[in-house]
C-alpha cells in the first residue's frame, strides 16, 4: 500500500536524527513559499505578456504584491537563520 511506502522513510529519519529532520521541516516552509507564491505569479505573469491569460482579471498588481511578499518572508527567514545583517552592512558601509 502506499502508506507502508510513504511513512517509514520519514519516521525513521526522525527517530535515528531528529535534528535533521527538524531542519528539512523548516526549509520546506520557504520551499513552499517558492512554490505556491513566485512560480504561480510567474506563469501567470509570463501567460499575460505571450496573450496566452488575457482573461485572468487584477492587473500586475496584485502579482507584483504576490511576489513582494513571498520575497520578503524568504528574506525574513534567511535572515533569522543567517543572521546576515552584520556582514551586510559591513558591505554597504564598507567598514
Amino acid at each position: 500500500s502506499s502508506l507502508a511506502l510513504t511513512l517509514p522513510p520519514p519516521l525513521a529519519i526522525s527517530v535515528v536524527a531528529p535534528g535533521a529532520f527538524y531542519a528539512a521541516l523548516e526549509y520546506s516552509g520557504t520551499f513552499r513559499l517558492i512554490l505556491f507564491g513566485i512560480v504561480p505569479a510567474m506563469m501567470v505573469w509570463s501567460g499575460r505578456r505571450k496573450g496566452e491569460l488575457a482573461w485572468v482579471p487584477g492587473g500586475d498588481l496584485p502579482l507584483l504584491f504576490v511576489m513582494a511578499a513571498a520575497f520578503t518572508v524568504i528574506g525574513m527567514e534567511m535572515h533569522a537563520k543567517t543572521n546576515i545583517t552584520p556582514w551586510l552592512t559591513k558591505l554597504i558601509l564598507r567598514q
